[in-house]
């Protein structure tokens, strides 16, 4: 019973005093003398400081005080709120050091000014006892709050904040909610961190922090270290889980891209390390998934200046189904939808898919400066062959130079327009060609350079050479003829023009050789030279007469191949000349032999006529004279 009686007495006398206290501080101290030495505390951090409303006690729901209508800047930004409300310890007030357990802003305002910096006001130093005073808040809280001048069109409402401790040297929970509004488009943003404020709360590190904003959450294993003097410096590791990008592009009314596969950005994650100065930022190792398509490799980007190293590699990807469904908006300006960033790109895909096209083992090097841009490699499997490309880009004057070759493409598997729509055989090809213009119709207008082309075991029969010439000859016992057409072309390039120096061919047995002109711009060709008929009269669908075996014939290629009116055919008045001396030819054979056969039986009456009436010796020397 003692001990009982004697707590008692004890929780009495804590009771009186504390109560003694407050009536104390409540009746005797104003706090509007706090203003000084708040003001003095806001300008030791480069903060003007304006306290316009009265301070208030506070009783309910805790013991501190109430500031209405507060207001400060510093260089870069601005503070307003309508009211500022802190819990007190109680005996702090009576000490050189006021300790504020939590600060709590109701419907704070804050404007930065990013564009330009101003110096604040100097606030005239205070004299008295209140100078010396100190404070320490410990918690921070701010609810409705709002943000503007991050950007033009930006605005960040619904503010939502608390922090744990603002001691110094000491990690504290953070949690920060707000609604993002850019234009026309919001989304909620959740931010989670622990956070450790220097000694002199010049900087702050932040470690294990987390974003979250509807499905989509980023997470951040490591630290994040910042200061006011621009050092910054972070390590760790983030991952951001797989969510559709769709779905959360759709939720916040953003535009979703009009893609032809309604199904892609539909499954998105990130896992990557992080190292990250004021210098240059290092993502290694990288790994994206990306709808079907797995990404891995590193992203290193120097900041100052602002230059990229890429090096990623991906399993397939296919970019018909994220082009647009509007066959439109894939024309038109030729112009980047971002802008370039300079570096070092280096990009290699298993299996990429390009207009219905399947291309393997696809490769490049791109290196983008200021004003040029060099392809140092481009390889890729398609056609059943391999393209080697390298080249440069001059962006100020548009001028394009690409070099390559081209081996074992099966012709079979490119889509010709008819009549070439059945054409086949192994391509082999160099090029060394130079473009200038923006669009793909100003570059098809410039190109110039040299080209060689060769074309083995092929199938040319499009190009009706052998019907053509069976017709005019009137060729028979047809055939079907399983010798390969070979193609060997050597042209330049002249302003969107081919110039054909030689053709040397062999289409349906008859040796082509040639030259002319085709425009890559209108497709129009004009290519005449000479055709060969074989010695044993084997064409491609007949059996050339035997007047027409080994002889020369003069042909002509024209047509445009866009509206599929290409035909070669041989000069008609040639082969009637052919034909004319041909039928001359066995007119005269035909009656020599005529002449002969009537000499063979004149001959042979007489000797028959002669050797009945004449024997021995007389019948001899008739059939001698006959013979001579």
């Amino acid at each position: 019973m003692r001990f009982v009686k004697g707590f008692l007495i004890l929780m009495v006398i804590s009771i009186v005093a504390l109560a003694a206290s407050v009536a104390y501080i409540t009746q005797v101290l104003d706090p509007n003398d706090l203003k000084p030495t708040l003001v003095n505390a806001a300008k030791k951090h480069q903060v003007q400081l304006e306290l316009k409303g009265n301070i208030e006690w506070t009783f309910w729901p805790w013991f501190g005080i109430s500031m209405d209508d507060v207001r400060a800047s510093s260089n870069n930004w601005g503070f307003e709120a309508d009211r500022l409300e802190g819990s007190l310890s109680i005996f702090s007030v009576l000490s050189d050091t006021i300790v504020i357990d939590q600060l709590t802003a109701i419907a704070p305002k804050v404007k930065l000014e990013l564009s330009h910096s101003k110096q604040p006001s100097v606030i005239s130093e205070e004299t008295g006892a209140s100078e010396s005073k100190t404070i320490l808040v410990r918690q921070l809280a701010v609810t409705g709050g709002e943000i503007i001048g991050l950007h033009p069109d930006l605005m960040l409402s619904r503010l939502q904040l608390s922090v744990d401790s603002l001691s110094p040297v000491t990690a504290s929970d953070l949690l920060l909610s707000a609604y993002i509004t850019f234009r026309d488009y919001q989304m909620p943003i959740t931010v989670r961190a622990e956070i450790i404020p220097t000694a002199t709360f010049d900087g702050l590190t932040i470690r294990k922090s987390s974003i979250e904003s509807r499905d989509f959450t980023l997470a951040y294993d490591g630290y994040l270290s910042a200061s006011s003097e621009g050092q910054l410096s972070g390590e760790g590791q983030i991952e951001v889980d797989e969510f559709s990008l769709r779905k959360w592009l759709r939720a916040g009314n953003w535009p979703v891209p009009d893609t032809q596969n309604l199904e892609r950005l539909s499954r998105l994650s990130i896992n990557t390390g992080i190292k990250l100065s004021s210098e240059m930022m290092s993502l290694r190792p990288f790994s994206l998934i990306l709808d079907e398509t797995s990404i891995d490799g590193r992203i290193d980007l120097s900041l100052r200046p602002l230059n990229v190293d890429l090096e990623l590699l991906a399993d397939k990807l296919n970019l018909d189904s994220y082009l647009s469904s509007n066959p439109s908006a894939q024309t038109g300006s030729s112009t980047m939808p971002f802008p370039l960033v300079t570096g070092t790109y280096k990009l290699d895909v298993g299996e990429l898919t390009v207009s219905n096209h399947l291309l393997n083992q696809v490769g490049f090097d791109l290196g983008i400066g200021s004003d040029e841009i060099t392809l140092g490699r481009l390889d890729a499997n398609l056609f059943g062959g391999e393209l080697r490309l390298a080249g440069t880009h001059l962006i100020a004057p548009q001028i394009t130079n690409i070099t390559g070759s081209m081996t074992k493409m099966q012709l079979s598997q490119f889509e010709f327009s008819k009549p070439l729509d059945t054409l086949s055989g192994s391509l082999q090809s160099t090029f060394d060609l130079r473009m200038a213009g923006r669009t793909p119709d100003e570059m098809l207008a410039s190109v110039s350079g040299p080209l060689r082309l060769q074309i083995k075991n092929a199938f040319l029969g499009p190009l009706n050479l052998s019907d053509t010439l069976c017709q005019l000859s009137g060729g028979s016992e047809e055939i079907i003829s399983d010798a390969a057409d070979t193609l060997i072309a050597r042209a330049e390039f002249q302003e969107g023009i081919a110039v054909i120096e030689a053709v040397d061919a062999i289409v349906a047995n008859l040796n082509i050789q040639g030259s002319g002109r085709v425009s890559l711009v209108s497709t129009a060709a004009n290519i005449q030279g000479t055709i060969r008929v074989p010695e044993d009269g084997v064409l491609g669908s007949c059996m050339a007469p035997e007047f027409l075996r080994g002889i020369r014939l003069p042909l002509v290629c024209r047509g445009q191949i866009r509206n599929e009116n290409l035909a070669c055919s041989v000069d008609d008045k040639a082969l009637q000349l052919v034909l004319t001396k041909a039928a001359e030819v066995e007119l005269k054979k035909q009656a020599q032999n005529q002449l002969q056969q009537a000499k063979d039986e004149l001959k042979s009456a007489v000797q028959d006529a002669l050797q009945d009436r004449v024997n021995g010796k007389g019948s001899e020397l008739l059939q001698q004279l006959l013979k001579q």
